[in-house]
């Protein structure tokens, strides 16, 4: 009897110390769930506050960059009201030459922008047409004052930059004239050492034609034999006369004045231009009329 009871003690005894472990588990498992649910909200809330700092700096962002675009619309004015009531000094195919008085301006602007870009035109081109160019620079972050007209019978097309620094925004610029206009302007340093010139940041698009001529090569360098291989008769005839069509002259046979009065860079102007050849034009023609 004594040692049913004292067995039935031990079993009752077991029993308890089970129970109090599945307790004491059971309130282990609690206290664990609470820490690593709190450590959740925890996480969650980090997050939470890293989108709300990520958001607020996108938004300040984006308000400087609305900061920067009204800037650089308020240079554009301010240039062209600079333009319009203080024009520069000169401007021949060297460069535009900017007034000293207000020089100090234009430094101040081609730092806060990528640079001043002068855009000038032959008068035979619309401004109208240039407004895509204006509005594409300057949504690449440049400033452009009012298209200037230069009444010339003929200068190169091309972009001129005055800082080798500034090379590659004058590259840029070239890229996005051959994006508008299918076909890609050559970039020439000139100097910066002459007065009424800005140390960096000024470059100047010279337009004679929106539309290239088909041989520009034989007014620019001495054409050899093999590059005039491939061509047609027509072709070296075109050639040759488009040297002469560049200054102006007035064709007198029907073909090549039916051909050059469909060129929109061309202008009738002059019975001759043999004195406004330059000596690479001569040697050139003399090489063509060989094998045309």
């Amino acid at each position: 009897m004594d040692n049913q009871s004292n067995e039935f003690k031990k079993h009752s005894k077991t029993g308890s110390v089970i129970s109090a472990i599945g307790l004491v588990a059971i309130l282990v498992s609690v206290i664990l769930f609470i820490y690593f649910d709190r450590k959740k909200q925890e996480k969650l809330i980090s997050k939470e506050t890293a989108l709300e700092n990520i958001n607020d700096t996108l938004n300040k962002t984006i308000l400087k960059l609305d900061t920067v675009s009204n800037s650089l619309s308020t240079t554009d004015s301010l240039l062209t009201a600079d333009l319009r009531n203080d024009k520069p000094a000169s401007s021949d195919t060297n460069g535009i030459t900017l007034n000293k008085n207000s020089i100090e301006k234009y430094k101040l602007i081609a730092k806060v922008t990528k640079g001043i870009v002068f855009i000038q035109i032959h008068n035979s081109i619309k401004e109208a047409q240039c407004t895509p160019l204006k509005v594409s620079l300057r949504e690449a972050g440049f400033s452009v004052p009012e298209v200037m007209t230069f009444d010339k019978y003929s200068f190169t097309t091309q972009i001129k930059y005055f800082d080798e620094a500034d090379k590659y925004k004058a590259e840029e610029i070239s890229a996005i004239f051959a994006r508008l206009f299918g076909w890609s302007l050559p970039v020439v340093k000139y100097n910066s050492s002459r007065e009424g010139v800005l140390p960096n940041g000024q470059f100047e698009i010279w337009i004679y034609v929106l539309k290239p001529r088909r041989f520009p090569q034989a007014s620019e360098r001495l054409l050899s034999p093999e590059d005039l291989l491939g061509l047609s008769k027509s072709d070296l005839k075109i050639m040759r006369n488009e040297i002469y069509a560049r200054y102006g002259y007035i064709f007198k046979t029907p073909d090549m004045k039916s051909y050059f009065a469909e060129q929109p860079w061309y202008t009738a102007k002059y019975e001759d231009v043999s004195q406004r050849l330059s000596s690479i034009e001569n040697q050139n023609i003399s090489l063509i009329k060989k094998y045309e």
